[in-house]
């Protein structure tokens, strides 16, 4: 791609000419034609067609005379590089988790995986070729678990004791029976944990929540008071969670959350159950939710629990993966 190239003199043939008649009176007092049909006009014209074409010239200066200009204040051009963006892939077949099935594994390898962009009537496809390996696995969702926050609205992951584990009960309630995803009453810091006996880095998995439609009374489902957040092992802390789509508008209907996993989990153990985990944090705190909107409201908080009878878990695809021409 060549510099852009700004005009040194960006006059015209007129400007050229209104120039010069302006300086008669300063000069030539007694010339009183300035009409077209004087001869000294005409030589006007002539000149001023000469000095622009020399203006043009001017102006095209090469493009590698700009870069020895550059190169003199010390600004260099940087090599060529290979074009790179990020992939997402999705799988045509989401791989389910269901119980009993074995361990099951994907694997794209660096640089023989490629995508390209569409081929159109004047641009030829761009192809790209992943830059770093792909795993795609079942997810084997083990755990499903709820803690109520504490006193001060924190969430604390060590209060699993007496806590009801939906993935030890089959996975499915009765109909007849639901599990409240938050307290009674949500609060700050009550927290739903999912965790996950595969490593699911770098996965998009999807969580399939079959939910008693409204439970939850006082829930906004166009901003639900709800954060989603996965174990950086590195830090010890939580992290953001990237949430692609929820169906579920809260889990206040049957549906799914797309959740993007990061690369690198670490496994722990919350309580004594050891697992990759992910949690869904209730939070009405404008530091995690700020308002927005026209009206700049945030989340409303909830009057009730949602429920759910059943979380599964399946795989959609894989994260965004580097990846160059």
């Amino acid at each position: 791609m060549s510099l852009p190239s700004p005009n040194l003199d960006d006059r015209k043939f007129q400007d050229l000419v209104d120039d010069a008649k302006r300086q008669i009176g300063l000069r030539c007092p007694d010339w009183t034609d300035h009409n077209v049909s004087d001869p000294g006009v005409t030589l006007i014209e002539l000149f001023a067609s000469m000095v622009e074409q020399a203006l043009f010239r001017l102006n095209q200066v090469p493009e590698k005379n700009f870069i020895r200009f550059l190169e003199m204040i010390g600004i260099n051009l940087e090599m060529p590089e290979p074009a790179r963006t990020d992939l997402l892939f999705r799988l045509t077949r989401p791989v389910e988790d269901r119980q009993g099935e074995e361990a099951y594994e994907i694997v794209l390898p660096a640089r023989d995986t490629v995508a390209a962009t569409v081929r159109t009537e004047t641009e030829e496809a761009i192809e790209f070729s992943t830059d770093a390996e792909l795993r795609m696995v079942r997810p084997k969702l083990t755990h499903v678990f709820a803690i109520p926050g504490t006193d001060d609205g924190l969430a604390q992951d060590d209060r699993v004791a007496g806590t009801r584990d939906l993935n030890r009960e089959k996975g499915r309630l009765p109909d007849s029976e639901s599990f409240k995803v938050f307290s009674e009453v949500p609060r700050q810091g009550d927290c739903l944990y999912l965790g996950f006996e595969a490593d699911v880095s770098g996965n998009l998995i999807g969580i399939e929540a079959t939910c008693l439609t409204a439970a939850a009374t006082g829930l906004r489902e166009s901003y639900p008071a709800q954060v989603w957040e996965v174990w950086n092992g590195a830090s010890g802390e939580w992290d953001r969670l990237k949430c692609l789509d929820d169906s579920t508008f809260g889990f206040n209907r049957s549906g799914s959350v797309e959740l993007l996993m990061p690369r690198n989990l670490v496994d722990r153990e919350v309580g004594d159950r050891k697992a990759f985990w992910v949690r869904c944090r209730y939070t009405v705190s404008p530091d995690d939710l700020p308002p927005r909107g026209v009206d700049g409201r945030g989340p409303d908080p909830y009057q009730k629990s949602p429920e759910v009878t059943q979380v599964l878990a399946r795989s959609l695809g894989a994260r965004r993966l580097p990846a160059s021409v």
